[in-house]
């Protein structure tokens, strides 16, 4: 399952790249790169799996899923994005699900 999803990226990211930039180049800082994403991401995925045997899928997936806050926390300390108060009140919402979930 883990192989049939990374062809899928694969394919899924040439494909992007072919479309958006009219070329497909792979350099070596794009490919050290593409290695460790699918290094983290297949280690996100079998911790997930791992995750759910031991706990409820309706609490571990949405926890596993707050990363979008680790990257805004990343991107604003980096200067890449700005934090508006509708990103603010996304936030509260995500982290107001992951407690709900956590008392049910």
């Amino acid at each position: 399952m883990l192989i049939l999803g990374a062809l899928s990226w694969i394919v899924g990211g040439a494909g992007y790249a072919f479309f958006r930039e009219k070329r497909l180049r792979v350099t070596r800082k794009k490919a050290l790169y593409s290695l460790l994403s699918g290094v983290l991401v297949f280690l996100i995925v079998n911790f997930l799996l791992l995750a759910i045997e031991h706990r409820q899928a309706s609490i571990v997936i949405p926890i596993a899923n707050m990363s979008f806050i680790l990257a805004l926390v990343l991107s604003v300390a980096l200067g890449m994005e700005r934090f508006t108060p509708l990103k603010l009140a996304a936030v509260v919402a995500a982290a107001c699900s992951i407690i709900l979930l956590s008392l049910a």
